[in-house]
């Protein structure tokens, strides 16, 4: 667990502009820098890095946030791994504190076995350029990847004779654990190599480092496997990777689209043709994990599967593992007997586009499809509406499945009514089955009103700020904002909110003062986003100046704005604590709960006059 101390060093030292300058191309723009989203396909620039607040907003796309918050949405990594990424590039020790998870010879081999696939990533590079294997590489030529492709994803080759390459290892400082438990090596009887005689992919996580390879035989024997992929490992898991999301996630967001294909070699051609957006599920089925690495970068996926029936089978499997974490999912059905790499070898980017544009169909229709050739008649009909239903009852957000039973209603023929009471029953088997409580969704977590959000700017953007009272008493705004809130009772509803207001309680015990930049920089990221996100939502007075038109700044009427502030979200939180116990009451039995909650709806109503008095309103 990385100390606060190395966190703080890393927010302290990293210069915003400087890191995204990386990633993206910035030209001075007054105070700021400007430059073309790179979570979008834009013409004109609208992301902007603000060095003297030390946040990034993409007005194209709406999100924000700071430093930290931009590697983990460009590069799709974890916290953890951008802070990494960020010492290593400011030459920051990073101080680890122990926690009761962290197990550090763990650790110790996770980082001895990453380094020992780095350096067999290189030496498979190397030994597939010698002379001796000119053939191994003209095959790779003859396949259609050209010499750019085969450096970018770093494939290489293993010669055959294991102990070769096994004592080639332990004379350089490897140990022999090491080598077991990197899967490069099966133990037995003899050591010797798993991928022996094979050409090498290697396989990268989001931040590029190798975990794993998948190796393919030259020449196809019914007795052997074509291909064979690592075991699982301490530091690769097969269900958690996606090949080649490395070098395809921010084509993925500029596109708003993932293509999913199975074979290594169908990503690599794909990518060699300008198509960039494209993964392989790595040697497994598909699976959730795999999905949600998609779902960082899109919600769309189109699946482009082999046209045969184990294909088709992976397809029908693939859909409902995107339905079922809310992804707009689309199929493309290639010519028969093809798979992406081969259908892609004699047609340019522009064709290619054109045909996955042509040719692609939602799951409904692909389902209805492959309905039609295989089966006809009433049975086929069943089997098909059953297949639908069982489909879209894996599909959370409710919209979806309404919008999802209409469109297959079209399809069908079959009133929507029936197909809502099929859903229905569905959904009945399966609680009876899995009685575990879904997760909320998003469309079913509060969200912030306005009021709320308006108050949490003003506490954001001047909470260590001291604001006059009366004539002899002056308050820090966010002492203010508490003691109010605590007057009253009124709850905050929002969470980050809730958590936000917690460290100013802290604080103030401590007698700390904490500003905006200890929340733009906090480690809770969604405490930093939705900072980053307040503090750059001004109020739009600056052209007024230029015209000469007084105006006061938001600092000159700060006890106004906060007491106001204040107000309004406490009249907000009282109409719907009201309207709340409106509903509530007449399904109340007990006579004595009826009279508390009339009691308290009373008290609320009472509170609601006296504000309303306050803003000059009468009620």
């Amino acid at each position: 667990m990385i100390s606060k101390k190395t966190i703080e060093e890393v927010f302290n030292v990293a210069i915003i502009e400087d890191v995204i300058g990386d990633f993206v191309s910035l030209k001075k723009a007054g105070a700021n820098y400007k430059g073309l989203s790179p979570f979008s396909d834009e013409k004109t620039p609208s992301f902007i890095v603000s060095p003297s607040k030390r946040i990034w907003k993409d007005f194209s796309s709406g999100k924000g946030g700071n430093v930290v918050s931009f590697l983990m949405e460009h590069d799709g990594c974890s916290y953890p791994e951008a802070i990494k990424y960020l010492a290593k590039k400011y030459n920051i020790e990073i101080i680890e504190k122990k926690d009761d998870s962290y197990n550090p010879q763990e650790e110790d081999e996770k980082e001895s076995i990453s380094i020992l696939l780095d350096f067999a990533t290189t030496y498979f590079k190397t030994v597939l350029h010698e002379n001796a294997n000119k053939d191994i590489l003209d095959y790779l030529l003859s396949r259609g990847l050209d010499h750019n492709i085969i450096n970018k994803f770093q494939i290489g080759f293993i010669s055959k004779g294991s102990k070769n390459f096994y004592d080639f290892l332990l004379k350089k400082g490897y140990k022999k654990d090491v080598l077991i438990k990197s899967g490069l090596f099966i133990d037995g009887k003899n050591i010797f190599s798993r991928f022996n005689g094979r050409i090498m992919f290697p396989i990268f996580t989001l931040s590029n480092r190798v975990v794993g390879f998948g190796g393919r035989i030259l020449i196809d024997d019914k007795k052997t496997a074509k291909y064979i992929n690592s075991p699982e490992t301490l530091v690769y898991q097969k269900s958690k990777i996606l090949f080649g999301m490395n070098f395809a996630k921010t084509d993925v967001i500029k596109k708003d689209n993932c293509y999913l294909v199975e074979g290594y070699l169908d990503v690599i051609a794909l990518h060699q043709k300008g198509i960039c957006n494209v993964v392989a599920s790595s040697g497994t089925a598909i699976t959730s994990d795999q999905i949600r690495i998609i779902k960082r970068f899109t919600n769309s996926v189109t699946i482009l599967f082999d046209s045969d029936s184990a294909g088709v089978q992976a397809t029908h499997r693939a859909i409902n593992v995107a339905l079922s974490q809310d992804m707009f999912v689309s199929i493309v059905s290639l010519p028969s007997g093809q798979d992406p790499d081969s259908f892609s070898k004699n047609k340019n980017k522009e064709e290619i586009e054109n045909y996955f544009i042509d040719n692609k169909k939602d799951f409904l229709s692909f389902f209805s499809y492959m309905s039609s050739i295989s089966s006809s008649g009433p049975e086929g009909k069943i089997k098909l509406i059953k297949s639908i239903i069982n489909s879209i009852a894996l599909v959370p957000d409710m919209t979806n499945q309404t919008v999802y039973l209409q469109e297959a209603s079209s399809i069908l023929n079959i009133d929507v009514q029936i197909l809502i009471k099929d859903l229905e029953k569905n959904k009945n088997k399966n609680k009876q089955k899995s009685p575990i409580p879904q997760q909320k969704n998003d469309e079913q977590i509060e969200k912030p009103s306005q009021e709320e959000q308006f108050l949490f700017k003003l506490l954001l953007n001047h909470g260590e700020k001291f604001v006059q009272i009366n004539s002899t008493q002056k308050l820090q705004v966010s002492k203010m904002i508490l003691q109010e809130l605590q007057l009253d009772g009124i709850p905050i509803v929002f969470p980050v909110f809730a958590r936000i207001l917690i460290e100013y309680q802290n604080a103030i015990k401590k007698e700390e003062i904490i500003t905006k930049d200890y929340f733009i920089n906090h480690q809770d990221i969604e405490i930093s986003r939705i900072t980053s996100y307040l503090i750059s939502e001004k109020y739009k007075m600056d052209n007024w100046g230029l015209k000469n038109i007084k105006v006061k700044k938001e600092e000159d009427i700060l006890f106004s704005l906060v007491k106001e502030g204040l107000i309004r979200f406490k009249l907000k939180r009282i109409s719907d604590l009201t309207n709340s116990i409106l509903e509530k009451i007449p399904s109340i039995n007990d006579e004595i709960e009826k009279k508390e909650e009339l009691n308290r709806f009373s008290k609320l109503m009472n509170l609601s006059r006296n504000l309303h008095k306050q803003l000059g309103r009468e009620c």
